[in-house]
């Protein structure tokens, strides 16, 4: 997917002795100064800090480059899911992590060296605070009478597992996001793009990790998730659950898209173009499953505190 966008200020200084991050905030509305949001993120002395707006900008670009040399802001000339403004932040960024913030942060905090994650792990996912109480970081699945549930855990130790990245906050490692694909465009919806991701990164035989190193204090709390059935909950569906692995390989039943595609009202004809779509993806990445959902699932492994 094609995302336009401009850069509508580029900073070109260089900052000696950084961390090691590129720092991008997902910037929506106006409950945060972006002066005191480049404040914030310069605290952890990064690489680059690039602003992800997604409406027209109405402060003034040049005056806050000029202070920090550091900064780019993009601007997206239209609406695009939440998950390909991540990839853009990932194709700007100066290093090859990136400490992608979605929404404003009150305040970040991290060791002065920080541990590199495991070779495998393509999302590190950090503890998060909203005024001085923790929020759920990590999420594990569960099968109840077939249907799936994702579970908060109240005190994972690091380390865990998890399922969910909490909104997209989190530590990303470029090479691996490209790797596993990225996020589908064809999900929209932000809960079921970010579970589909998650997802096919476990399945692939990468992981996703709480990262306790890095901690994140919220400017505002976040909303409840809409999980209401839709096409981007249908083709979810159809890329994670539906498929079985038999002798290598995944198979698709055409019955089980149709079903699943009238309980998410999206009609038989979108159905059966959403199962074929899903079926060529399917024999296109099929060297890169290690396992299917139900076996992932039936092996998760909890560790708490």
């Amino acid at each position: 997917m094609t995302v336009p966008y401009t850069v509508v200020g580029e900073g070109s200084g260089t900052v000696p002795n950084h961390s090691g991050l590129t720092v991008a905030l997902m910037v929506r509305g106006l409950l945060a100064s972006r002066e005191d949001l480049a404040r914030t993120a310069r605290r952890v002395q990064p690489a680059r800090i690039l602003f992800l707006e997604e409406r027209p900008v109405h402060y003034d670009v040049d005056a806050l480059v000029s202070t920090y040399p550091e900064l780019r802001v993009l601007y997206f000339k239209e609406q695009v899911p939440r998950g390909q403004m991540v990839e853009v932040a990932l194709s700007e960024a100066a290093t090859d992590y990136v400490l992608v913030l979605d929404g404003p942060v009150h305040d970040l905090r991290l060791p002065r060296r920080l541990p590199v994650p495991e070779e495998d792990v393509v999302v590190s996912v950090p503890a998060l605070r909203f005024a001085g109480e923790p929020l759920p970081s990590v999420y594990a699945p569960a099968f109840s009478r077939r249907l799936l549930k994702v579970l908060p855990l109240g005190r994972p130790a690091g380390g865990t597992p998890t399922i969910l990245i909490p909104g997209y906050t989190g530590l990303y490692r470029r090479d691996l996001v490209e790797a596993v694909g990225g996020f589908d465009p064809e999900i929209p919806h932000p809960y079921w793009q970010r579970l589909e991701f998650a997802f096919r990164c476990f399945l692939f035989g990468y992981r996703l990790l709480y990262y306790p190193h890095v901690e994140v204090e919220l400017f505002s709390q976040p909303a409840p998730e809409d999980l209401t059935p839709d096409s981007s909950s249908f083709r979810f569906f159809l890329k994670v659950l539906a498929p079985r692995r038999k002798e290598g390989k995944m198979h698709l039943s055409l019955w089980r898209a149709l079903h699943a595609g009238i309980r998410a009202g999206v009609g038989w004809q979108r159905a059966v173009r959403e199962f074929r779509d899903v079926r060529r993806w399917l024999e296109e990445t099929e060297g890169l499953f290690r396992q299917d959902a139900v076996t992932l699932v039936a092996s998760w492994e909890v560790e708490e505190v």
